[in-house]
């Protein structure tokens, strides 16, 4: 698992910023929501899934992305079909994104799922998440037992080991490498 660091000019949440990511009003019609946390940093929740086979689905979750310009970097790519394509769209529409790099904190379904969606640009992940999605692609292309839906298995184009740095104008995105969770 990885952790990852946005290292952001300082800015206090306020109430508005408190109040906002306490609820989620703006949720569409599958639940799927955008949440600004601050100017750089947006977290898009992707409903809960109350049927869902996978306790993970049932619970809800979602991506943060990391935007500055007309450049966005994606942590976590989301899990059900259509997500990372409703995301990608939103970026694209609502704030001009044209540049997209995606961090995957690890292999499972629900964060690599929208890989594909943005694959016209580089893929970081740890080395261990690209092995574990290669040796693991046939289950997880056919669905993989845990309840996810089959995804197309697009792996990270840069692995690393420890930690590596990526920067988005003047943001710096430290990615640190941390056994817990997931192997």
């Amino acid at each position: 698992l990885l952790r990852v660091m946005v290292l952001l000019p300082s800015q206090r949440a306020t109430a508005e910023n408190r109040e906002h990511t306490s609820r989620v009003s703006n949720a569409d019609a599958n639940g799927q929501a955008m949440i600004r946390i601050n100017d750089n940093l947006i977290y898009f929740y992707w409903g809960r899934h109350p049927s869902h086979a996978n306790m993970d689905m049932r619970l809800g979750g979602g991506c943060h992305v990391i935007h500055h310009s007309s450049e966005a970097i994606v942590v976590d790519t989301m899990g059900m079909p259509g997500q990372a394509e409703w995301l990608r769209q939103y970026l694209e529409r609502e704030l001009g994104i044209s540049r997209f790099e995606v961090v995957n904190t690890h292999w499972h379904g629900d964060h690599i799922g929208g890989n594909h969606v943005f694959a016209d640009g580089p893929i970081y992940g740890h080395r261990r998440t690209r092995e574990l999605m290669l040796r693991d692609r046939t289950r997880l292309e056919t669905g993989d037992g845990d309840g996810h839906p089959p995804i197309k298995v697009t792996p990270p184009t840069v692995a690393f080991d420890g930690r590596l740095d990526l920067w988005l104008g003047d943001q710096k995105i430290e990615l640190h490498e941390f056994a817990i969770h997931e192997q």
